[in-house]
Protein backbone atom coordinates (compact mmCIF):
# COMPACT_ATOMS: atom_id res chain seq x y z
CA UNK A 1 0.00 0.00 0.00
CA UNK A 2 3.02 2.52 1.11
CA UNK A 3 4.32 1.26 -2.71
CA UNK A 4 1.11 2.44 -4.90
CA UNK A 5 0.76 5.82 -2.68
CA UNK A 6 4.36 6.95 -3.52
CA UNK A 7 4.44 5.98 -6.88
CA UNK A 8 0.73 8.31 -7.01
CA UNK A 9 2.44 10.90 -5.62
CA UNK A 10 5.09 11.22 -7.93
CA UNK A 11 2.76 10.47 -10.97
CA UNK A 12 0.79 13.97 -9.19
CA UNK A 13 4.05 15.83 -9.06
CA UNK A 14 4.91 15.16 -12.77
CA UNK A 15 1.61 15.89 -13.70
CA UNK A 16 1.57 19.26 -11.60
CA UNK A 17 5.10 19.97 -13.68
CA UNK A 18 3.59 19.18 -16.63
CA UNK A 19 4.51 22.65 -17.82
CA UNK A 20 8.21 21.96 -17.14
CA UNK A 21 8.09 18.49 -18.83
CA UNK A 22 6.66 20.41 -21.81
CA UNK A 23 8.51 23.31 -22.00
CA UNK A 24 11.58 21.26 -22.08
CA UNK A 25 10.31 19.03 -24.61
CA UNK A 26 9.77 22.25 -26.69
CA UNK A 27 13.19 23.69 -26.09
CA UNK A 28 14.80 20.53 -27.10
CA UNK A 29 12.94 20.38 -30.36
CA UNK A 30 13.56 23.68 -31.64
CA UNK A 31 17.37 22.95 -30.33
CA UNK A 32 17.46 19.50 -32.28
CA UNK A 33 15.31 21.07 -35.51
CA UNK A 34 18.10 24.45 -35.09
CA UNK A 35 20.87 21.62 -35.13
CA UNK A 36 19.79 20.01 -37.88
CA UNK A 37 19.51 23.74 -40.30
CA UNK A 38 23.02 24.31 -39.32
CA UNK A 39 24.33 20.88 -40.39
CA UNK A 40 22.61 21.12 -43.98
CA UNK A 41 25.43 22.90 -45.25
CA UNK A 42 26.85 19.74 -47.04
CA UNK A 43 26.53 18.49 -51.02
CA UNK A 44 26.20 15.06 -52.13
CA UNK A 45 27.21 13.82 -55.60
CA UNK A 46 26.74 9.80 -56.27
CA UNK A 47 28.51 7.84 -58.90
CA UNK A 48 27.07 4.73 -60.47
CA UNK A 49 29.15 1.93 -61.89
CA UNK A 50 27.61 -1.19 -63.21
CA UNK A 51 28.84 -4.44 -62.28
CA UNK A 52 27.62 -7.56 -65.20
CA UNK A 53 29.13 -9.73 -67.51
CA UNK A 54 29.41 -9.34 -71.08
CA UNK A 55 26.75 -10.36 -73.78
CA UNK A 56 28.66 -13.11 -75.11
CA UNK A 57 29.74 -15.91 -72.51
CA UNK A 58 33.00 -17.34 -74.22
CA UNK A 59 34.31 -21.03 -73.00
CA UNK A 60 38.11 -20.71 -73.64
CA UNK A 61 39.71 -24.00 -72.34
CA UNK A 62 43.10 -23.14 -71.48
CA UNK A 63 41.15 -19.76 -68.94
CA UNK A 64 39.58 -20.63 -65.91
CA UNK A 65 36.26 -19.97 -65.96
CA UNK A 66 33.76 -18.75 -63.48
CA UNK A 67 30.35 -17.37 -62.52
CA UNK A 68 29.59 -13.54 -62.61
CA UNK A 69 30.88 -11.96 -59.68
CA UNK A 70 28.38 -10.97 -56.90
CA UNK A 71 27.58 -7.23 -56.31
CA UNK A 72 28.03 -6.63 -53.16
CA UNK A 73 31.94 -7.79 -53.51
CA UNK A 74 32.24 -4.55 -55.27
CA UNK A 75 31.00 -2.71 -52.46
CA UNK A 76 33.13 -4.75 -49.89
CA UNK A 77 36.15 -3.81 -51.88
CA UNK A 78 34.87 -0.11 -52.41
CA UNK A 79 34.99 0.68 -48.59
CA UNK A 80 38.16 -1.66 -48.40
CA UNK A 81 41.28 0.27 -46.54
CA UNK A 82 43.26 -0.16 -49.70
CA UNK A 83 40.84 1.54 -52.10
CA UNK A 84 40.13 4.56 -49.70
CA UNK A 85 44.43 4.85 -49.02
CA UNK A 86 44.59 4.92 -52.77
CA UNK A 87 41.73 7.47 -53.05
CA UNK A 88 43.54 9.49 -50.79
CA UNK A 89 46.92 9.59 -52.23
CA UNK A 90 45.04 10.41 -55.85
CA UNK A 91 43.42 13.34 -54.24
CA UNK A 92 46.49 14.86 -52.40
CA UNK A 93 47.64 14.25 -56.24
CA UNK A 94 45.55 16.05 -57.21
CA UNK A 95 45.96 19.14 -55.04
CA UNK A 96 42.93 18.67 -52.91
CA UNK A 97 43.29 18.41 -49.39
CA UNK A 98 41.37 15.65 -48.19
CA UNK A 99 40.75 14.44 -44.95
CA UNK A 100 42.34 11.41 -43.14
CA UNK A 101 41.40 7.98 -44.43
CA UNK A 102 39.24 7.32 -41.33
CA UNK A 103 37.15 10.76 -41.84
CA UNK A 104 37.17 9.98 -45.22
CA UNK A 105 35.32 6.65 -44.87
CA UNK A 106 32.26 8.67 -42.82
CA UNK A 107 32.12 10.57 -45.90
CA UNK A 108 31.30 7.77 -48.28
CA UNK A 109 28.85 5.06 -49.11
CA UNK A 110 28.60 2.23 -51.18
CA UNK A 111 25.12 0.55 -51.74
CA UNK A 112 25.15 -2.73 -53.48
CA UNK A 113 21.67 -3.36 -55.79
CA UNK A 114 22.10 -6.71 -56.61
CA UNK A 115 18.67 -6.87 -58.21
CA UNK A 116 19.64 -4.12 -61.04
CA UNK A 117 23.76 -4.78 -60.67
CA UNK A 118 24.24 -0.98 -59.88
CA UNK A 119 26.83 -0.19 -57.13
CA UNK A 120 25.78 3.81 -56.20
CA UNK A 121 28.67 5.81 -54.55
CA UNK A 122 28.31 8.61 -52.41
CA UNK A 123 29.72 11.45 -51.06
CA UNK A 124 28.65 14.26 -48.58
CA UNK A 125 31.10 17.07 -48.01
CA UNK A 126 30.87 20.74 -47.50
CA UNK A 127 32.33 21.68 -50.74
CA UNK A 128 30.40 20.89 -53.84
CA UNK A 129 33.33 20.78 -55.97
CA UNK A 130 35.36 18.55 -53.82
CA UNK A 131 32.55 16.38 -53.82
CA UNK A 132 32.37 16.03 -57.24
CA UNK A 133 36.17 15.05 -57.32
CA UNK A 134 35.98 12.81 -54.79
CA UNK A 135 33.03 10.33 -56.49
CA UNK A 136 34.37 10.53 -59.86
CA UNK A 137 38.18 9.49 -58.65
CA UNK A 138 36.51 7.11 -56.12
CA UNK A 139 34.67 5.69 -59.16
CA UNK A 140 38.31 5.66 -61.07
CA UNK A 141 40.04 3.86 -58.37
CA UNK A 142 37.14 1.21 -57.89
CA UNK A 143 37.70 0.01 -61.74
CA UNK A 144 40.99 0.20 -61.40
CA UNK A 145 41.16 -2.16 -58.85
CA UNK A 146 38.28 -4.20 -60.37
CA UNK A 147 40.36 -4.64 -63.44
CA UNK A 148 43.90 -5.74 -61.16
CA UNK A 149 41.82 -8.29 -59.33
CA UNK A 150 39.18 -10.19 -62.10
CA UNK A 151 41.39 -8.61 -65.34
CA UNK A 152 44.28 -10.06 -66.96
CA UNK A 153 47.26 -11.36 -64.83
CA UNK A 154 49.85 -9.47 -66.27
CA UNK A 155 53.01 -11.79 -65.16
CA UNK A 156 50.92 -14.70 -66.44
CA UNK A 157 50.60 -12.80 -69.75
CA UNK A 158 54.86 -12.64 -69.65
CA UNK A 159 55.46 -16.26 -68.95
CA UNK A 160 53.13 -17.08 -71.55
CA UNK A 161 55.02 -14.35 -74.49
CA UNK A 162 58.20 -15.63 -73.26
CA UNK A 163 57.33 -19.05 -73.50
CA UNK A 164 55.80 -18.34 -77.19
CA UNK A 165 59.18 -16.76 -77.66
CA UNK A 166 60.82 -20.04 -77.08
CA UNK A 167 58.90 -22.24 -78.54
CA UNK A 168 58.93 -19.65 -81.50
CA UNK A 169 63.10 -20.22 -81.63
CA UNK A 170 62.85 -24.15 -80.97
CA UNK A 171 60.59 -24.41 -83.99
CA UNK A 172 63.07 -22.67 -85.78
CA UNK A 173 66.04 -23.95 -84.93
CA UNK A 174 64.70 -27.56 -85.89
CA UNK A 175 63.06 -26.62 -89.06
CA UNK A 176 66.59 -25.05 -89.91
CA UNK A 177 68.83 -28.16 -88.40
CA UNK A 178 65.98 -30.40 -91.05
CA UNK A 179 66.75 -28.24 -93.91
CA UNK A 180 70.33 -29.13 -93.22
CA UNK A 181 70.27 -32.30 -92.79
CA UNK A 182 67.88 -33.22 -95.67
CA UNK A 183 71.38 -31.34 -98.36
CA UNK A 184 73.27 -33.96 -97.17
CA UNK A 185 70.35 -36.73 -97.07
CA UNK A 186 72.11 -39.73 -99.23
CA UNK A 187 68.30 -41.66 -98.86
CA UNK A 188 67.99 -41.10 -102.45
CA UNK A 189 70.85 -42.27 -103.67
CA UNK A 190 71.17 -45.16 -101.69
CA UNK A 191 67.62 -46.00 -102.48
CA UNK A 192 68.70 -45.70 -106.58
CA UNK A 193 71.79 -48.38 -105.97
CA UNK A 194 69.62 -50.59 -103.75
CA UNK A 195 67.42 -51.02 -106.51
CA UNK A 196 69.78 -51.61 -108.43
CA UNK A 197 71.43 -53.89 -106.40
CA UNK A 198 67.95 -56.00 -106.34
CA UNK A 199 67.79 -55.71 -110.01
CA UNK A 200 70.82 -57.44 -110.38
CA UNK A 201 70.16 -60.34 -108.00
CA UNK A 202 67.03 -60.63 -109.37
CA UNK A 203 68.88 -61.09 -112.59
CA UNK A 204 71.60 -63.34 -111.25
CA UNK A 205 69.20 -65.62 -109.48
CA UNK A 206 66.59 -65.81 -112.91
CA UNK A 207 69.42 -66.60 -114.56
CA UNK A 208 70.71 -69.52 -112.54
CA UNK A 209 67.38 -70.95 -112.39
CA UNK A 210 67.19 -71.02 -116.27
CA UNK A 211 70.81 -72.53 -116.75
CA UNK A 212 69.95 -75.14 -114.32
CA UNK A 213 67.19 -76.25 -116.30
CA UNK A 214 69.94 -76.25 -119.69
CA UNK A 215 71.80 -78.36 -117.63
CA UNK A 216 69.25 -80.90 -116.65
CA UNK A 217 68.40 -80.99 -120.32
CA UNK A 218 71.63 -81.37 -121.73
CA UNK A 219 72.28 -84.09 -118.70
CA UNK A 220 69.36 -85.91 -120.12
CA UNK A 221 70.67 -85.14 -123.46
CA UNK A 222 73.94 -86.79 -122.54
CA UNK A 223 72.22 -90.00 -120.93
CA UNK A 224 70.26 -90.76 -124.27
CA UNK A 225 73.67 -90.70 -125.95
CA UNK A 226 75.71 -92.62 -123.18
CA UNK A 227 72.87 -95.43 -123.81
CA UNK A 228 73.96 -95.66 -127.48
CA UNK A 229 76.31 -96.50 -130.08
CA UNK A 230 79.56 -94.56 -129.82
CA UNK A 231 81.02 -95.26 -133.08
CA UNK A 232 77.26 -95.05 -134.99
CA UNK A 233 76.08 -91.79 -136.75
CA UNK A 234 74.36 -89.55 -134.56
CA UNK A 235 70.85 -88.98 -135.47
CA UNK A 236 69.83 -85.71 -136.39
CA UNK A 237 67.15 -85.60 -133.46
CA UNK A 238 69.97 -85.25 -130.73
CA UNK A 239 72.13 -82.92 -132.71
CA UNK A 240 69.29 -80.45 -133.38
CA UNK A 241 68.30 -81.24 -129.61
CA UNK A 242 71.81 -79.61 -128.68
CA UNK A 243 71.60 -77.07 -131.08
CA UNK A 244 68.71 -76.27 -129.38
CA UNK A 245 69.64 -76.09 -126.59
CA UNK A 246 73.07 -74.03 -127.16
CA UNK A 247 70.28 -71.20 -128.63
CA UNK A 248 68.25 -71.36 -124.87
CA UNK A 249 72.08 -70.62 -123.70
CA UNK A 250 73.19 -68.21 -125.41
CA UNK A 251 69.16 -66.16 -125.48
CA UNK A 252 70.33 -66.85 -121.46
CA UNK A 253 73.53 -65.16 -121.96
CA UNK A 254 75.93 -67.96 -122.09
CA UNK A 255 78.32 -67.87 -124.79
CA UNK A 256 77.78 -70.99 -127.09
CA UNK A 257 80.48 -73.67 -126.67
CA UNK A 258 82.79 -74.38 -129.74
CA UNK A 259 81.75 -77.21 -131.33
CA UNK A 260 82.87 -79.42 -134.27
CA UNK A 261 81.83 -77.39 -137.96
CA UNK A 262 80.06 -80.20 -139.14
CA UNK A 263 77.88 -80.04 -136.15
CA UNK A 264 74.72 -78.59 -138.35
CA UNK A 265 75.73 -80.88 -141.28
CA UNK A 266 72.87 -83.29 -142.15
CA UNK A 267 71.88 -85.23 -145.18
CA UNK A 268 69.08 -84.82 -147.67
CA UNK A 269 65.71 -84.36 -145.69
CA UNK A 270 66.87 -82.57 -142.53
CA UNK A 271 66.92 -78.36 -142.92
CA UNK A 272 67.76 -76.65 -139.79
CA UNK A 273 67.42 -72.86 -140.13
CA UNK A 274 68.32 -70.78 -137.17
CA UNK A 275 66.57 -67.13 -137.27
CA UNK A 276 67.30 -63.98 -135.55
CA UNK A 277 64.90 -61.33 -136.08
CA UNK A 278 67.31 -58.37 -134.86
CA UNK A 279 70.44 -58.23 -132.85
CA UNK A 280 69.09 -57.53 -129.95
CA UNK A 281 66.36 -60.25 -130.53
CA UNK A 282 66.84 -63.94 -129.08
CA UNK A 283 68.08 -66.55 -131.23
CA UNK A 284 65.53 -69.03 -132.85
CA UNK A 285 66.10 -72.80 -134.22
CA UNK A 286 63.43 -73.96 -136.84
CA UNK A 287 63.94 -77.31 -137.58
CA UNK A 288 62.15 -79.80 -140.43
CA UNK A 289 63.32 -83.26 -140.20
CA UNK A 290 62.44 -85.74 -143.13
CA UNK A 291 64.88 -88.13 -142.59
CA UNK A 292 68.55 -89.65 -142.77
CA UNK A 293 71.71 -89.11 -139.97
CA UNK A 294 74.38 -87.10 -139.30
CA UNK A 295 77.71 -87.34 -140.65
CA UNK A 296 79.34 -87.33 -136.90
CA UNK A 297 79.49 -89.96 -134.51
CA UNK A 298 77.65 -90.47 -131.28
CA UNK A 299 81.21 -90.21 -129.51
CA UNK A 300 81.93 -86.76 -131.13
CA UNK A 301 77.89 -85.59 -129.90
CA UNK A 302 79.15 -86.37 -126.35
CA UNK A 303 81.99 -84.54 -126.27
CA UNK A 304 80.44 -81.58 -127.56
CA UNK A 305 77.21 -82.26 -125.04
CA UNK A 306 80.15 -82.93 -121.84
CA UNK A 307 81.75 -79.21 -123.45
CA UNK A 308 78.54 -77.51 -123.22
CA UNK A 309 77.07 -79.17 -120.02
CA UNK A 310 80.64 -77.55 -118.32
CA UNK A 311 80.47 -74.49 -119.55
CA UNK A 312 76.24 -74.62 -118.26
CA UNK A 313 77.83 -75.81 -114.32
CA UNK A 314 80.73 -73.15 -115.26
CA UNK A 315 77.73 -70.36 -116.04
CA UNK A 316 75.55 -71.51 -112.96
CA UNK A 317 78.65 -70.94 -110.74
CA UNK A 318 79.62 -67.56 -111.62
CA UNK A 319 75.50 -67.01 -111.30
CA UNK A 320 75.62 -68.11 -107.71
CA UNK A 321 78.64 -66.34 -106.77
CA UNK A 322 77.54 -63.06 -108.10
CA UNK A 323 74.45 -63.44 -105.98
CA UNK A 324 76.17 -64.29 -102.82
CA UNK A 325 78.06 -61.56 -103.32
CA UNK A 326 75.08 -59.29 -103.66
CA UNK A 327 73.31 -60.16 -100.70
CA UNK A 328 75.52 -58.36 -98.66
CA UNK A 329 75.68 -55.15 -100.21
CA UNK A 330 71.91 -55.13 -100.71
CA UNK A 331 71.79 -55.84 -96.60
CA UNK A 332 74.22 -53.17 -96.01
CA UNK A 333 72.68 -50.53 -98.18
CA UNK A 334 69.08 -51.36 -96.72
CA UNK A 335 70.59 -50.36 -93.29
CA UNK A 336 71.84 -47.26 -94.96
CA UNK A 337 68.81 -46.63 -96.27
CA UNK A 338 66.89 -47.36 -92.73
CA UNK A 339 69.74 -45.16 -90.88
CA UNK A 340 68.76 -42.55 -93.13
CA UNK A 341 65.31 -42.42 -93.05
CA UNK A 342 65.24 -42.98 -89.23
CA UNK A 343 67.43 -39.63 -88.92
CA UNK A 344 64.61 -37.91 -91.40
CA UNK A 345 61.93 -38.84 -89.26
CA UNK A 346 63.73 -37.63 -86.15
CA UNK A 347 64.00 -34.34 -87.55
CA UNK A 348 60.58 -33.92 -88.81
CA UNK A 349 59.37 -35.19 -85.52
CA UNK A 350 61.45 -32.34 -83.56
CA UNK A 351 60.10 -30.02 -86.17
CA UNK A 352 56.53 -31.71 -85.60
CA UNK A 353 56.53 -31.23 -81.95
CA UNK A 354 58.14 -27.72 -81.76
CA UNK A 355 55.47 -27.06 -83.98
CA UNK A 356 52.43 -28.27 -82.02
CA UNK A 357 53.95 -26.86 -78.75
CA UNK A 358 53.95 -23.35 -80.65
CA UNK A 359 50.80 -23.53 -81.85
CA UNK A 360 49.29 -24.90 -78.48
CA UNK A 361 51.01 -21.84 -76.42
CA UNK A 362 49.51 -19.21 -79.02
CA UNK A 363 46.04 -20.42 -78.52
CA UNK A 364 46.84 -20.39 -74.92
CA UNK A 365 47.82 -16.49 -75.38
CA UNK A 366 45.04 -15.61 -77.87
CA UNK A 367 42.83 -16.84 -75.30
CA UNK A 368 44.49 -14.88 -72.11
CA UNK A 369 43.97 -11.93 -74.74
CA UNK A 370 40.54 -12.91 -75.17
CA UNK A 371 39.36 -13.52 -71.51
CA UNK A 372 41.41 -10.36 -69.90
CA UNK A 373 39.13 -8.37 -72.82
CA UNK A 374 36.55 -10.33 -71.31
CA UNK A 375 36.97 -9.48 -67.65
CA UNK A 376 37.89 -5.68 -68.74
CA UNK A 377 34.08 -5.29 -69.32
CA UNK A 378 33.00 -6.53 -65.94
CA UNK A 379 32.90 -3.39 -64.44
CA UNK A 380 31.86 -0.38 -66.19
CA UNK A 381 31.13 3.52 -65.41
CA UNK A 382 26.85 4.19 -65.12
CA UNK A 383 26.84 7.36 -64.61
CA UNK A 384 29.87 10.30 -63.14
CA UNK A 385 28.77 12.66 -60.30
CA UNK A 386 28.54 16.27 -61.49
CA UNK A 387 28.65 19.41 -59.34
CA UNK A 388 25.27 19.46 -57.07
CA UNK A 389 23.75 23.01 -56.98
CA UNK A 390 21.85 22.48 -53.62
CA UNK A 391 22.34 21.66 -50.02
CA UNK A 392 21.42 18.52 -49.11
CA UNK A 393 18.34 18.17 -46.11
CA UNK A 394 19.62 16.04 -42.80
CA UNK A 395 16.13 14.92 -41.45
CA UNK A 396 15.10 18.42 -39.77
CA UNK A 397 12.15 16.67 -38.61
CA UNK A 398 13.48 13.49 -37.27
CA UNK A 399 16.12 15.30 -35.39
CA UNK A 400 13.89 17.52 -34.21
CA UNK A 401 11.42 14.55 -32.92
CA UNK A 402 13.88 12.46 -30.98
CA UNK A 403 15.11 15.55 -29.72
CA UNK A 404 12.08 16.46 -28.04
CA UNK A 405 11.39 13.15 -26.98
CA UNK A 406 14.85 13.58 -25.08
CA UNK A 407 13.25 16.82 -23.53
CA UNK A 408 10.40 15.17 -22.42
CA UNK A 409 11.84 12.47 -20.66
CA UNK A 410 14.53 14.49 -18.87
CA UNK A 411 11.54 16.85 -17.99
CA UNK A 412 9.66 13.98 -16.47
CA UNK A 413 12.88 13.00 -14.42
CA UNK A 414 13.71 16.39 -13.11
CA UNK A 415 9.68 16.88 -11.64
CA UNK A 416 10.34 13.01 -9.55
CA UNK A 417 13.28 14.23 -8.98
CA UNK A 418 12.07 17.47 -7.50
CA UNK A 419 8.78 15.23 -5.89
CA UNK A 420 11.69 13.72 -3.77
CA UNK A 421 13.48 16.40 -2.98
CA UNK A 422 10.81 18.41 -1.25
CA UNK A 423 8.87 15.73 0.17
CA UNK A 424 10.20 15.36 3.90
CA UNK A 425 11.05 11.75 5.27
CA UNK A 426 8.94 9.87 7.37
CA UNK A 427 9.35 9.85 11.57
CA UNK A 428 11.42 6.88 11.94
CA UNK A 429 13.65 7.30 9.47
CA UNK A 430 14.01 10.94 10.03
CA UNK A 431 15.11 9.88 13.54
CA UNK A 432 17.65 7.73 12.10
CA UNK A 433 18.82 9.85 9.98
CA UNK A 434 19.48 12.22 12.75
CA UNK A 435 21.35 9.77 15.00
CA UNK A 436 23.30 8.81 12.41
CA UNK A 437 25.66 12.03 12.92
CA UNK A 438 26.23 11.25 17.15
CA UNK A 439 27.16 8.31 16.96
CA UNK A 440 30.15 8.51 14.87
CA UNK A 441 33.55 8.56 16.75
Amino acid sequence: MEDDFELRRYIRAVLRRGWLVVGLALVAGAGGWGYAALRSTSYQATTLLAVSRPLFALNLDAVAQSGPVPVKTFGELAMSDGVLQTLYERLQAAGAEPPTPALLRRQLTATAATDTGLLRLTVIDSDSAGVTQIANLWAEVILAQSLALYGPDSPQMVSYTAQLETARATWAAADAARAAYQTQNQAGLIETQLGSLRAQLAAALDRQARLALLADDAFGLQTRLDEQDSAAPATTVDEAALLLLVIQATNTGLTAPQLTPNLTHVDFGTNIDVVQQSPAAPLQIQIGITGGVSSQTVRALTDAVQVFTESLDARIAEAGTLAETLSPQIIEQQAALAEANRAAGVYGSAVGLAEAQYNALAGQVNQVKIAAQDAAGLVRLASSASVPTERITSGRLTTAAVAALVGLILGVLIAVALEWWRTPLPAPRAAAADALPAQAP
